[in-house]
This record gives structure tokens, C-alpha cells and sequence, in this order.
């Protein structure tokens, strides 16, 4: 008799319960058709609830024609007894959320292997469409051979309209997860949440209720959960609608800077889990591919291992090295982590190879302002190559977001922000415009020479001085600079220095407001003008876009150089840059949707 209650649908023999929710349990059962590896996952939804039970059919439908290594595969459904039934591959192991209750601590390849598994899987399905909107490390689990799956499309939303809301702040169906729920996903869904923010914009608020969930809304939820792994942390202060109230009030956002949690993290690394994190959805990527290919990035900055070979190696959950509770990092603002050496670009003539040890590539990202780096206006036959500084890492004072290793997007930092105060500097009036300027390392003997300074470029650099561009556009769209050089048949080359894994996580969208900086460089060689280009462009623009890519496969340089060369040339805009003493900076007017320009700095 006990058998027969634990037979479902004529052939699966309940063994265990595995899991329970609000609106059902999972069930670890054994296909009786099959001898073997016959077990199965069962999920019973109450069908006491008309919208439930529409839900689990729904989900059944979206899941039963999905296949796809990261993907469980759903097998069958039925109903018995008043309740629905949705039958899955079974998937042994323990989930993250699981591994971190016991303590697991992940290394950073390991957690870029879970986040490639996972954007795959999300990549997939935004294609037809369909959104999880329910990614936590709950819902990833790692069976015993390493593979990553991404479980439990409860919440997941097909093609079908998305359900609206009864009321303004009424209540839904589907639930969410605090702290891995983007903005969007929670005001359509808890009503309490309008509570919170009462005191906001109710204008506003409501027209961000109207939004719907979409692919951004898994970004986010990823990034949430990539930021847990990373740092052990889950913060409840920094939950999406504690987030937006400090930040639509102008207050420091309360999620703190992943490296000052994981020092071990790079700033490219943090850069994209923070941009994924970003309250607003057109702030964050927009696809998973985009993200997928940051955090790729991000990897080859730092780590001298081929991306390849990274991405196979499996995640394994090891004992947690102590049975104590995990540990809990003290979070110290005054005492940062201490900035990693970085890349410094010089322009110099006929460098001979470093060493080995000393090579290092430098893959790049997308672009749409370009600045063009001409070597040796006054110096034919300077060949610009790349070279690692020979000394410590140039800083700017302890002010700067760039010795704290704050990376672009950040919140709390103020590296892409025009003013230390967390708000993004204001527009110039008048039309598009994008100022830049300098920040100057004087250099004597190879070593630095007092504090670096501030500078609009328009002066004359001595050679060895070490430099970094500051660049705020007015306006949303794509930046991308190129430095020009001269190869040995003194031909023009150009490298790309903006966006890199370090800059901007490697990608060319940038904030209207926002400050962005290149990495460092140097003057170099025969005295004579650098000339940078520089590219904006309101949408993605094609050319500048597929030598980023080429770029990024060879190590900066752009093979392609004759394509990109004709786009600059026909598309250099003729006006000069405008000189603000008082500020320091430059302005530029961008002419309609896109703009090229040429920037040059001189040296002797």
C-alpha cells in the first residue's frame, strides 16, 4: 500500500523529498521503466491555485524542447490528484548555496567557470525568449564530475506577456529572492516594497514598476551571485530597493566595492561584476554575451593561463578547510587593498623585446570615440610598441580611485565620476560635448618626481613622463581610443588603448557624466607630437566595433589597419579641442550621432 502512494503517474517511485517551496516540493524518484541510473527529479506544484497551476504548465511547456549541457532536461509532466507534476533529469551534487553555508571559499577561476557555464546557459535562453529571473547560488549546482547546471525555472517567463500587476504595488504570482533581485523584478512583485520607498519620486518609481523583466533582469541576479561568491558576502543593507533609495537620493550606494572584500579580485573583474550589479538596467550589459565576454577578459588581464584553458577546468567542492562558521571580513574603507602594478604604454623608438618574464598582452574591448595615437610628428621612424614599466606602479594620491584599485563602475567609488561625492559630474550646456584631460607623473632618474598634477594636454611634456587621459562625454554611447604609431617599414599601426580589461571592464558603452581613464603611458624617444584619436558614437559603430575585436585577439594591435585608418581619416572632424585653464581640461563639441577626433600632445 505504501508503494502504491509513493507510484506516481503509473511508473515513478518517490524516494525522498529533496526541496520544498512556497508553491510545491521536489521529489528524488526512480523511473521504474528504466533499470540503472534511473533517478529523477520531481517537481509537485498545489494545484489548489488556478495561477499556479497555469505556471507549472506553462514552465513545463517553456522547458520540455530546451537542451543544453548547463540545463537540466525536462522528460515529462502529468497531473494526479488535484496536483501537477514536472518530471527532470536528476542532478547529484551540492548547490553553491549549500557550499557556502558550509564555509566554501572559491577561487577566482573557479568562480569565472560557474559565470561562463551560466551566461551560456542564460545566452540560450534569451534566445527564444526566456527569462530565469530567479539566478542565485541556490539554483547552480555542481555534480560530482564538475559540470554546472542552473536549476529551477519556477519564476522563468516565456514568450507569453509577462503578467502584470493588479495595482500599482499590487501583488504577483511568481517571488523573488532579496538581495539577487533586480529593482525591476521586485516592485512588480512585492508591494511592500513601494513602502520603502515612499519617501522617492512617485512619478518615477511608478514608471520604473512598469517595466518588465528581461534579460537584464538575469545579469543582475548573476552578478549578485557571482559578488557572493567572490566575497562570502550577501549583504541585506544592499538589497535592490535599499540600493535605489540611496542612490535616486544622492547618498553613497551601500554595496560595498567587491576588492575591498576579495583582494585577489582585479579591478577588470570587479569592474564587470559591479557593472552587472548597476541599479538602472541600461546601465548594466545588456546581453549575456556582453557580459560573458567581459568577465573573459577580465580573466586574460591577470591571469598568464589561456582563457581555454581556465574555462576546463572543474570547479570541485573541497571540505571547507575548518568546520567554523564562515568567516566574516571586517569591511575597513581607510586601510584599501594595495594597487597591483599595472601596464604603462610607451612611446618610444625601436624598443628591443623584454624578457620574458616582463611580456605581457594587453587584449582590448569595444570602442565608438577613438583617439588616434600618432608617434612622431617631429620623429619619423618612432615605432610605438607596448612596454611594462621597469619600476613600481605610477599612483596619484590617495584620493584617487585608481591607486584604491576602484574599478570604473563601482559604487562607492569615484573613478568614473566627475566629483568625489558619488554623484556623475553634470553635462555641459550648449550640446554633446567630451572633455578630457591629463593626469602628469613627472619622472627624473626613471623614478617619480613630486605629486602627479592635473593637466588640460595642450602643454609641452618632457620625455619620461608617465600620463593618463581623463575622458567625461556628455552624452550615453561608445568610446574607443587608438594610438598611431610607425612599424619598422614606417607604416602606420595603430593599438588600442581604451576600453581595456582594466578601462572600463573591456567594453566601449559608456555613462553620460562619467569619467573614464586609460591606463598609463609614457613619452618617449625623439622629441615630436603623439596624436590619440578618439571616437564616440551614440550607437555601435561598425568599424571601430571589429577592431576592437582584432585588437583584443593580437595582443593591442589592430592588424586590420588600413580599414581602421580610412574610417579615421574620412570621419576626423576639423574642429580643435577648447582649452578651460581654470578646470584643466579640454572640450570637444561632438558633431551629431558620431565624432572622430584627433588629439595631440607634444613632448621634447
Amino acid at each position: 500500500m505504501q508503494q502504491n502512494e509513493n507510484l506516481k503517474d503509473g511508473r515513478y517511485l518517490i524516494r525522498e523529498q529533496i526541496g520544498s517551496g512556497g508553491f510545491g516540493a521536489v521529489f528524488l524518484a526512480e523511473d521504474t521503466r528504466f533499470s540503472g541510473n534511473n533517478r529523477v527529479a520531481i517537481k509537485q506544484i498545489d494545484a489548489a491555485n488556478e495561477r499556479v497551476a497555469r505556471t507549472s504548465r506553462v514552465e513545463a511547456d517553456l522547458l520540455y524542447n530546451l537542451s543544453h549541457p548547463n540545463l537540466p532536461k525536462v522528460t515529462n509532466c502529468f497531473q494526479e490528484n488535484g496536483a501537477s507534476f514536472i518530471v527532470m533529469d536528476y542532478i547529484s551534487g551540492e548547490d553553491l548555496a549549500q557550499a557556502l553555508v558550509k564555509g566554501r571559499k572559491f577561487t577566482i577561476d573557479e568562480v569565472l567557470r560557474i559565470a561562463d557555464a551560466v551566461l551560456d546557459a542564460l545566452e540560450y535562453l534569451h534566445t527564444f525568449p526566456i527569462y530565469h529571473r530567479d539566478v542565485k547560488p541556490h539554483n547552480i549546482k555542481v555534480d560530482e564530475r564538475g559540470r554546472i547546471f542552473l536549476l529551477d525555472f519556477g519564476t522563468a517567463k516565456g514568450t507569453l506577456e509577462e503578467e502584470k500587476t493588479l495595482a500599482f504595488g499590487g501583488q504577483s504570482i511568481t517571488g523573488y529572492t532579496p538581495f539577487y533581485a533586480p529593482l525591476e523584478q521586485v516592485l512588480r512583485v512585492d508591494p511592500n516594497s513601494f513602502l520603502l520607498l515612499n519617501s522617492l519620486d512617485q512619478e518615477k518609481l511608478r514608471d520604473f514598476a512598469e517595466r518588465k523583466t528581461d534579460a537584464r533582469s538575469d545579469i543582475y541576479a548573476l552578478g549578485a551571485t557571482l559578488y557572493h561568491l567572490l566575497t562570502g558576502f550577501s549583504p541585506e543593507q544592499a538589497t535592490a530597493t535599499v540600493r535605489v533609495h540611496a542612490v535616486w537620493s544622492n547618498k553613497p550606494d551601500p554595496l560595498p566595492n567587491l576588492l575591498t572584500l576579495n583582494r585577489e579580485a582585479t579591478p577588470a573583474l570587479a569592474n564587470a561584476v559591479h557593472r552587472a550589479l548597476e541599479v538602472m538596467p541600461e546601465h548594466r550589459f545588456q546581453t549575456a554575451r556582453e557580459f560573458r565576454e567581459a568577465l573573459k577578459m577580465s580573466q586574460m588581464a591577470s591571469v598568464p593561463t589561456k582563457a581555454t584553458e581556465i574555462v576546463a577546468a572543474p570547479v570541485r567542492f573541497e571540505p571547507a578547510p575548518t568546520r567554523h562558521a564562515p568567516q566574516i571580513i571586517e569591511i575597513k574603507p581607510e586601510a584599501p587593498p594595495p594597487a597591483p602594478v599595472s601596464e604603462v604604454h610607451r612611446f618610444v623608438p625601436e624598443i628591443p623585446p623584454p624578457p620574458v618574464e616582463e611580456r605581457k598582452k594587453l587584449p582590448f574591448a569595444a570602442l565608438t570615440v577613438v583617439l588616434l595615437l600618432v608617434l612622431g610628428a617631429a620623429g619619423a621612424g618612432l615605432v610605438w610598441k607596448f612596454a611594462l614599466p621597469k619600476d613600481e606602479t605610477v599612483k596619484t594620491d590617495a584620493n584617487r580611485a585608481d591607486a584604491a584599485n576602484v574599478p570604473a563602475n563601482a559604487p562607492g567609488g569615484d573613478r568614473n565620476a566627475a566629483n568625489s561625492n558619488g554623484k556623475a559630474a553634470p553635462a555641459a550646456t550648449g550640446g554633446r560635448t567630451l572633455e578630457y584631460s591629463l593626469t602628469v607623473q613627472k619622472m627624473r632618474d626613471g623614478r617619480k618626481y613630486q605629486e602627479p598634477f592635473e593637466s588640460s594636454g595642450q602643454e609641452i611634456f618632457e620625455n619620461g613622463y608617465q600620463f593618463l587621459m581623463n575622458l567625461t562625454p556628455s552624452e550615453n554611447g561608445f568610446l574607443y581610443i587608438f594610438a598611431e604609431g610607425l612599424d619598422d617599414k614606417n607604416e602606420k599601426v595603430f593599438n588600442l588603448i581604451f576600453p581595456t580589461p582594466k578601462q572600463n571592464g573591456g567594453v566601449a558603452d559608456v555613462t553620460g557624466g562619467r569619467k573614464y581613464e586609460t591606463g598609463w603611458n609614457e613619452f618617449g624617444g625623439q622629441a615630436g607630437t603623439e596624436n590619440f584619436w578618439v571616437v564616440w558614437s551614440k550607437d555601435k559603430p561598425e568599424t571601430p566595433e571589429k577592431a576592437r575585436e582584432n585588437a583584443f585577439s593580437n595582443g593591442g594591435r589592430v592588424t586590420d589597419r588600413d580599414r581602421l585608418r580610412d574610417f579615421l581619416e574620412k570621419g576626423k572632424s576639423p574642429k580643435t579641442a577648447v582649452k578651460d585653464a581654470d578646470k584643466k581640461l579640454s572640450r570637444l563639441e561632438l558633431d551629431g550621432d558620431s565624432a572622430v577626433y584627433l588629439i595631440r600632445l607634444e613632448h621634447r
